[in-house]
């Protein structure tokens, strides 16, 4: 299992956020493996041995997303992609 450095992103509204969860929560839908509930600014879920925290600010607009669980296969790089992806399809 592996952690991954935290990710940024900035200019996320409440709007956008909300986006965000939507997202997630109707992918998550399809994943029986999924974990955890994607509701409140701050947060844990996993699913398929990923595990994430994200904490959201309001004031400042930013989304910290941090993978803190991995498996030895699956790449930092790999991970932040998806969740670069995520972010930006959610506009």
């Amino acid at each position: 299992m592996g952690v991954c450095a935290p990710i940024k992103f900035t200019e996320i509204t409440r709007e956008r956020f909300a986006a965000i969860q939507g997202r997630v929560e109707a992918e998550a839908h399809i994943d029986e493996g999924f974990r955890g509930d994607i509701v409140g600014d701050t947060g844990t879920a996993s699913a398929d041995g990923v595990t994430l925290i994200w904490t959201y600010s309001e004031p400042a607009q930013t989304l910290t997303l941090q993978c803190t669980a991995k498996p030895f296969l699956v790449t930092e790089g790999y991970v932040a992609n998806k969740l670069r992806d995520l972010v930006a399809q959610s506009c």
